[in-house]
């Protein structure tokens, strides 16, 4: 995960690949979702909006020994961006709403940050514009490492997309990670966040037998 928040293509897909392998041959959910939600982060950083949606898509619909739901939980706002960037904004409002569920129930500044990003990306114009200043002012106040610590990689982001926003230009896809040195921070964050129980993201999840992670299935429309 920390090869693809930093950015290190090769390393995440050799990393992702043997680790997922391995995990399914053993029934270990965590570490299979973890390393599929890998790939989609980096996919989404470099612009590959459609390949990471349907990676995060099968992630959503798998059960246990191939996926897991806190690693879902913590997917669902890429899964938003990567769903609008790719015309299926109808279910990236579900799946907005039950991220919002969570974060306004926990009132988490980090988890109401992302849900202010998601509500700024699902919006255009001035509305847009005053959700991305209030996903940054959350972030400000988070408390998690991987959030706040350096370059925060998720309110550098929220900043590059304000900063994009009703300009004319298309936002930016992909942002400057936090330095290595906060690698056990991210893992650390990884561990601690939770989230509900959802099977999917508004749509029919895929047929068990995942797609492999290097050729992921086109997402379905809703």
């Amino acid at each position: 995960m920390f090869a693809a928040v930093t950015g290190d293509e090769d390393v995440c897909r050799e990393r992702a690949e043997a680790a997922r392998s391995y995990a399914l041959a053993r029934g270990l959910g965590r570490p299979a979702a973890l390393a599929l939600f890998a790939l989609a982060f980096l996919d989404l950083s470099t612009g590959r909006f459609a390949a990471s949606a349907a990676r995060l898509r099968a992630l959503a619909g798998f059960g246990p020994g191939h996926g897991h739901r806190a690693i879902r939980h913590i997917a669902t706002p890429h899964y938003v961006e990567a769903a609008v960037r790719t015309g299926y904004t109808r279910v990236a409002r579900v799946a907005h709403a039950d991220y919002d569920h969570w974060a306004r129930t926990v009132r988490s500044p980090d988890d109401l940050a992302l849900s202010a990003r998601c509500r700024a990306l699902l919006a255009s114009g001035a509305e847009a514009v005053e959700h991305y200043r209030t996903a940054l002012d959350l972030h400000a106040s988070g408390t998690r490492d991987f959030e706040t610590s350096n370059a925060p990689a998720r309110s550098c982001c929220s900043a590059v997309r304000y900063g994009g926003c009703g300009t004319g230009r298309r936002p930016v896809t992909g942002c400057t990670a936090p330095s290595r040195r906060s690698s056990t921070s991210v893992r650390r964050s990884v561990r601690r966040r939770r989230g509900p129980n959802s099977a999917s993201w508004g749509s029919p999840p895929p047929r068990c037998g995942a797609p492999t992670i290097s050729s992921p299935a086109s997402p379905r429309s809703s």
